[in-house]
C-alpha cells in the first residue's frame, strides 16, 4: 500500500504528440497542417528539416486558413525532395486576439 495521494504515475494518461509529414516541391514555401496550432502561435510547434529543427519565427510562421491556424509558411522555399515533419506540443501561450464583438 502506498502513501502517495492521487493518480499513480503509471495510471496516467500521456497521449503521443501529432506528427505531420511533408515532402519540399523546391517551389512551395506553404503547407497546410492538419491540426490547428493553438494559437497561431509558432512555438507550439517542432519543425523539421532533413532532420535539422527549424527556429520559429525566423524559419517559419503560422497564418491561418479562414478562421483556423494551419497554415505553415517557411521563410525561404524548401528545396526538392527535403524531408519535413511537423510535431504539435500541444497547447502554449495564446497569441491570437479574438474577433470584435465577440467578447462582451
Amino acid at each position: 500500500m502506498s502513501s502517495y495521494i492521487g493518480a499513480q504515475s503509471n495510471n496516467r494518461v500521456s497521449p503521443n504528440f501529432v506528427k505531420e509529414n511533408f515532402t519540399g516541391t523546391g517551389s512551395t514555401t506553404t503547407f497546410t497542417l492538419t491540426n490547428e496550432v493553438p494559437g497561431g502561435n509558432p512555438d507550439n510547434i517542432l519543425v523539421v528539416v532533413n532532420n535539422v529543427i527549424q527556429e520559429p519565427v525566423v524559419a517559419y510562421s503560422i497564418g491561418d486558413s479562414g478562421n483556423s491556424p494551419v497554415v505553415l509558411t517557411f521563410t525561404s522555399t524548401p528545396a526538392n525532395g527535403d524531408s519535413i515533419y511537423v510535431i504539435h506540443r500541444g497547447i502554449g501561450t495564446l497569441s491570437r486576439v479574438p474577433a470584435a464583438g465577440s467578447v462582451g
